[in-house]
């Protein structure tokens, strides 16, 4: 009785444990997505980063030029709304690298709360693996002690025979 309750746990104890193995798998994947995705807009915010830097040299040098450069003024002038569009795709990459990179956080705790909840749960596998183990060998003792006291008592009924037997033929024998 003791025994398949013990195996029923260590049962279910496994099937967990192999549940959580899969949640971990899976969390794992979605993290390395997300470090893939944090690794491309980390790439976007460079490429923007140096853009916006050659066009501020660009712009730094406009003033030089004065007003016999008025024509390229105007194509500067939309090269700075570009410019600005690029600061604001910047910026808004660079939102989302921290949004990426908090989540990336977040999911980096949870899978090592979510190992130290396996390692727990194969801990307490484990546990009940010795303690079925130690039930099974006090079943086993229980066991061997009804069948010596079954031997025992079927002895004591023998001689009570025996004794009864031999009590009669003494009555039997002084009549």
């Amino acid at each position: 009785m003791f025994g398949n309750k013990a195996k029923k746990a260590l049962a279910a104890a496994q099937l967990d444990n192999a549940r959580l193995k899969a949640r971990a798998d899976a969390l794992q994947d979605e993290l390395t997505a997300t470090q893939e995705r944090l690794a491309q807009l980390e790439n976007r915010a460079q490429q923007a980063a140096l853009h916006q830097t050659l066009l501020d040299g660009v712009v730094g040098n406009l003033p030089s030029f004065g007003e016999s450069l008025s024509g390229f003024r105007l194509s500067f002038s939309g090269l700075s709304e570009q410019l600005s569009d690029d600061a604001s795709m910047v910026h808004t990459a660079a939102s989302e690298s921290d949004a990426n990179r908090a989540a990336f956080e977040k999911i980096a705790g949870n899978l090592h709360a979510m190992f130290e909840r396996i390692s727990v749960a194969g801990n307490s596998v484990e546990g009940l693996s010795r303690s079925a183990g130690e039930i099974g060998g006090i079943v086993q003792l229980i066991k061997e002690i009804a069948e010596q006291t079954n031997l025992l008592a079927l002895n004591a009924a023998i001689e009570a025979a025996r004794v009864k037997r031999g009590r009669s033929r003494l009555r039997g024998g002084s009549r």
